[in-house]
This record gives structure tokens, sequence and C-alpha cells, in this order.
């Protein structure tokens, strides 16, 4: 019986090595089609670097500040720029559909408004609908938000809304205001106090920190007031439908809200044939200390939240006759691309 010559041992490594090399950048195009791009990694670093470099630029330490402060101040500022350089690295997306639609609403904005010349547009793909002003002219829109959306105009005005903060320079002026609330020396004097308090202490700090926290929050309501009446102005300036900023108003009230009920049914869960679930496990649970516990927590939370929630009202989307006034649509909505994204409850 004639026997097989003997293999070489790891003749098969260099054919597995060599099979590898040519089908990643095939597996790669698969996992991020439609919109793989193979040169998007090298766009994002460049763009990283670009916004960082402006954000180094534009929060500028105020001379009046003491060193610590000073100190803090670009602390925070590199926080900003390597939190904001993650994000662009890790989730800017450069696909040509939705990048060039945003990038188009933009530059209609732009050429009606000159005076935001000076902002550019990042799409990332958070699925959080939110956006959000930098202080050093970027905007950032998440694919959330886009999927949210009902027409480009209501982009518009987010992006109104959103140089609107940059103009009023609300997020270089808010760190400023941060740091100089938690380095004023009355502030530090109540926190140095509690600190040496033999009972409560934490409650104290917590009452101490929570009091400036409802104050930066009912100060930011200001600045949403203040962002909305410029972002209308040039809104009003573009060709876009007035009534879509109103119609938007109404939007971000539910636009946070699931679009299914999520949740869990414990009697498919926690029974079956031999073993059926039991409706006096509930009260049982009902009961207990831990339960009472998350209630008490769930309570304050909510409490808190109405407190600082910023009502439509607040932000000057209902409140204000002239918006009632002008909002009726004099034009048609532009709608968005055939392959936008959209919101889905599957």
């Amino acid at each position: 019986m004639n026997t097989p010559p003997p293999q070489k041992p790891g003749y098969w490594i260099p054919v597995c090595t060599a099979l590898l090399l040519v089908c990643s950048p095939l597996l790669q195009a698969q996992r991020n089609a439609p919109y793989y791009n193979a040169n998007a990694a090298a766009l994002r670093q460049k763009l990283a670097e670009k916004t960082t470099a402006s954000i180094q630029t534009a929060f500028r330490e105020p001379d009046q500040f003491s060193k610590e402060a000073k100190e803090a101040y670009r602390s925070a500022r590199d926080r900003i720029g390597l939190d904001v350089s993650e994000e662009i690295s890790e989730s800017a997306l450069l696909d040509d559909v939705l990048w060039p639609f945003v990038q188009k609403t933009h530059a209609a904005i732009v050429a009606a408004n000159p005076e935001g010349a000076a902002t550019k547009v990042i799409l990332t793909i958070n699925p959080t609908p939110n956006a959000y002003s930098v202080g050093d002219g970027t905007l950032f829109v998440y694919c959330g938000l886009l999927a949210g959306l009902e027409n480009e105009d209501q982009l518009a005005f987010v992006l109104c809304h959103e140089i609107a903060h940059y103009l009023l320079e609300h997020a270089t002026k808010g760190l400023v205001r941060e740091i100089a609330t938690f380095h004023d020396k009355a502030f530090k004097a109540k926190v140095k106090a509690a600190n040496k308090q033999e009972f409560n202490r934490n409650e104290q700090l917590a009452n101490i920190y929570k009091n400036v926290l409802f104050k930066s929050r009912y100060h930011r309501r200001d600045l949403e007031r203040q962002a909305d009446s410029l972002a209308y102005r040039m809104f009003l300036k573009t060709n876009y439908a007035p009534g879509q900023a109103q119609r938007l108003c109404a939007l971000f009230e539910t636009i946070d809200e699931p679009l299914r009920d999520s949740s869990l049914n414990l009697e498919t869960h926690f029974g079956c044939a031999r073993h059926p679930f039991q409706a006096d496990w509930l009260e049982k649970a009902k009961g207990s200390v831990w339960a009472d516990a998350q209630a008490l927590n769930a309570a304050a939370e909510k409490q808190m939240q109405d407190s600082l929630r910023t009502p439509t009202g607040a932000t000057g989307c209902n409140g204000s006759k002239r918006w009632r006034n002008s909002c009726r649509p004099a034009r048609r909505p532009k709608p968005f691309p055939a392959t936008r994204m959209r919101r889905s409850a599957t």
C-alpha cells in the first residue's frame, strides 16, 4: 500500500494568510454596505484632528482666572477636544446620500445667513435623536435625529438653532461660567464647611451641587430661548417653510419616546406548564423593602427630571405670538432623500 509523502508542517499558514488578506476588504465592505468607503478612516481621522485644533483655538482661558481655575479650564477644554475627536473617529458618517444631503441643507442656510459661514456639520451614526454645537463652529447631527424628522425644512431649523448657539457663543461662555462657579471663593467655602461636618456630610454636599445644577439648567433655558429667537430670524431668510419650525417643536415633545411597548411580560418568562406563574408573587414583591426603596428612588428621580426639564413653551416654540402668527406654511416643506433612515418599531 502506497503511503502519501509526509506534508511539510505549517505549509497551509501562508495560504490562509493570503486568503485573509484578499477577503478582509470584501468582508469589511459587506459589513459597512451600502456606504463603505475605503478612505473613510483616514478622512475621519483628518477631520477629528482639524476639529480638535479648532477647539483649542476657540476656547481660550480668561486672563482674570486664577492659576488653579486656568488649569481646570484647560483640562475641561482638552476633555472636550478628546470627546469630540473620539466621536468623529468612531462614528462620523461619510456616505454618499445622507452626508451630502445634510451638507446641502447647511449650505442653503449659510447662503442666506453669511454670518454662519464659519460653521461646519458632522453627521454621525449615533441613534440618539440629538444635535449640538461644540463652540468652535462644529455642529453635530445624529442619524437618530434624522430618523425622527419629517422633512428637510425641520432639519434646516435644527441647524439654524445650532448655528445660533455658536454665534451667541453659548458653549464657550458656558465653560467660563462653569469654571468660575466651581472656583468661586463663596462656593469653595460652602464645600469646605460641609466637608468638616461630622453628620450628614454627603447630604449637605449633594444639596450644594444640586443648587448649582438647578441654576445652571434654568440659565440654560434662557440660552435656548435666545437660540430659538435668532434661529427663527435666520430661518425666515431661507426658502424653507416657516411653519415647519413650529411643527418641529411638536415633534420634539415625543421624539424620545419608544415606538413600541418594551414592558416585560412576566407570565410568559417566569411561568411554564408545570410551574405556572402566580399573581400573588407580584403582591409579595410590592410589599418588600426593596420595592419600597425602588419606588422612592423612582419618585425622587422623576421629581428631579420634572424640575429640570425644559418645556416646549420655555424654549420659545409655543410662547410667542409672533411664532404663532408667522408659522403659516406659505411654502411646501422639502422632502428627505428617498433612502433616508426611518424610525422603526421592529
